[in-house]
């Protein structure tokens, strides 16, 4: 028989299989050719090398290729391998589709935002950075936060709650997914932007896509937040006021209370940056307090119980035979309300204070006024009296005021004698300049000359002086001596042109209003020269200073100063 023979003979009989064997250990040699034999019982030895289920044993193999005789040609180890070949040859079918996606998905998008990338809410997926930015800066410019007050609404924009928004760096950070990271990175990144179009909430989660989205950034100016909601503040602010009690003609009114309301700017401070965060455009009632006045209608009416009492009790004065009864309407104008620190109510008081003008009536029946002595000084020396003074008996207004003050609030009725004093009489000067003759100067411009006299003509002496230039002139006519200072500081001019400080200057006698006077010149060398027009005095006339001595102690107040050319 051929060896094609034997071949087929297998094939088409599997229960004869031709193939060399060699005894194993503890086999009988007759069980070769003999199956009857039985074989010595062998202990299987375990494959630590296979993968997968344990082999069958020899009986289920030879029941198994008896029912499918071409299992016998495939071995199991040769399934094995054609099933991990699938599984390897399909990971890199995956791989190699996924690479190329990437590369596809990276060309696509060149200079764009890759898809699944969300800035404030907004898909920015295929825009460029300036689309980006452009439609950030559109939003920054829509927003608009409505601030719900009890009585208005006060709607406000980005600007005016001191937000300061970066729709560049926004912008770049959307651009910037899936791009900036290392080759792994930006690939995971990309794949979870794929992912986020698979609206299944478990797989979102697992692979994070909420780390995608794009934060607002943006800075705030607290201080203009809270000026802007100061003012609102202010407009909804009710400042609380107590019950007022008031009296009208002698009738009591009570003023309602008014409850105070404020804002709560803390929380909604918050409330408002919060907001902000999510940058959605909404509203936000505006969170008040209420304020309760310290004195409402029912602590004040006790008040007015008390106060229409106290208006009604009898108050009788009486001076010298006279007797005075101030009506109802007239002490109820002394009564005054006054809220102690602390305290929920009013304290009803009678205010001296509010007296006067009574008072004022009653000092017109009853004031003996002191007369004021007149004195008329002349020269500074000589007392003319002009008239006598006398004391006067004036009311004590502060004494009774006080008294009905501490009586009228509790007592039921009060009645006073009304307490006087002795005011003393005032003495009144007046300065007058009355010419005495006895002396007088007489002061020549041509001649630059001045001259002392005596009553009736007799000089005295006569001196060369230096009077005022022809822009200060020394006024002409008759003036009286009016006072002296012995030294004193002379300034005057106009600065840049002919100001002048003098310090010191010595036997000062003053005759006219004005700063004009005869003194000692102690910057000049000569007197008495024509050179006066130009380089005289600004109006004073300048003499030695020893003539300057001699008319200071010699011409009293009064004396006359003749001045002409």
């Amino acid at each position: 028989m051929s060896s094609s023979s034997k071949k087929f003979d297998t094939i088409s009989n599997p229960e004869k299989v031709y193939k060399k064997v060699t005894p194993k250990k503890d086999e009988p040699l007759l069980s070769i050719l003999d199956p009857t034999v039985k074989k010595a019982p062998t202990k299987e030895k375990k494959n630590w090398f296979r993968w997968g289920k344990k082999n069958q044993n020899n009986e289920a193999r030879a029941e198994k290729v008896k029912k499918n005789p071409k299992d016998k040609l495939i071995k199991p180890h040769h399934k094995k391998i054609a099933a991990w070949s699938v599984i390897v040859a399909i990971l890199l079918f995956v791989i190699v589709l996924l690479g190329g996606s990437a590369y596809a998905h990276q060309s696509i998008y060149k200079n764009k935002v890759y898809p699944g990338v969300v800035v404030w809410g907004e898909p920015v997926g295929g825009k460029s950075m300036t689309q980006v930015q452009e439609l950030v800066t559109k939003k920054i410019q829509d927003y608009k936060l409505t601030l719900s007050g009890p009585d208005q609404k006060y709607v406000a924009n980005a600007s005016d709650l001191g937000v300061i928004f970066n729709s560049e760096t926004m912008a770049l950070s959307a651009y910037s997914k899936g791009r900036t990271g290392s080759f792994w990175d930006n690939y995971w990144t990309r794949l979870k932007l794929l992912v986020t179009n698979i609206k299944w909430q478990p797989i979102q989660t697992a692979f994070r896509t909420n780390e995608l989205a794009i934060s607002p950034s943006y800075q705030m100016d607290d201080k203009k937040l809270n000026e802007y909601l100061t003012k609102i503040a202010t407009n909804i602010h009710i400042e609380a006021k107590d019950s007022e009690v008031k009296i009208n003609n002698g009738n009591t009114e009570l003023a309602p209370a008014i409850y105070g309301r404020d804002v709560q700017t803390e929380i909604l401070a918050k409330q408002v940056k919060d907001n902000i965060a999510l940058f959605k455009p909404s509203e936000i009632k505006v969170s008040t307090t209420t304020v309760k006045p310290a004195i409402v209608d029912e602590s004040a009416k006790e008040v007015v119980v008390q106060a229409q009492s106290v208006m009604s009790r009898p108050v009788t004065l009486t001076y010298q035979g006279q007797t005075f009864t101030p009506n109802k309407e007239t002490v109820a104008s002394w009564i005054n309300f006054v809220k102690p620190a602390g305290s929920q109510n009013y304290t009803l008081i009678v205010d001296p204070a509010k007296m006067k003008n009574y008072f004022s009536f009653l000092s017109g029946k009853i004031n003996v006024y002191p007369v004021t002595r007149k004195v008329q000084v002349e020269n500074g020396a000589k007392e003319n009296i002009l008239q006598e003074g006398k004391d006067g008996l004036l009311m004590d207004e502060a004494a009774l005021g006080k008294s009905i003050a501490e009586i009228l609030p509790v007592q039921p009725s009060v009645t006073l004698t009304i307490p006087m004093y002795v005011a003393k009489f005032k003495t009144e000067f007046n300065q007058v300049l009355v010419a005495n003759w006895d002396k007088y100067i007489e002061i020549t411009l041509s001649t630059q000359t001045m001259i002392a006299y005596l009553k009736g003509g007799q000089a005295v002496g006569s001196w060369k002086v230096t009077t005022g230039n022809q822009y200060h002139p020394t006024p002409t006519g008759t003036w009286l001596v009016h006072g002296k200072s012995a030294i004193t500081r002379m300034t005057g001019g106009t600065p840049g042109v002919d100001y002048y400080d003098l310090p010191n200057v010595h036997w000062v006698t003053w005759f006219k209003g004005g700063g004009y006077s005869i003194h000692e010149a102690y910057w000049r060398s000569s007197f008495g020269g024509m050179d006066y027009t130009w380089n005289g005095s600004h109006g004073c006339v300048n003499s030695p200073i020893g003539v300057a001595q001699f008319i200071y102690d010699w011409a009293p107040v009064g004396t006359p100063v003749i001045v002409h050319y």
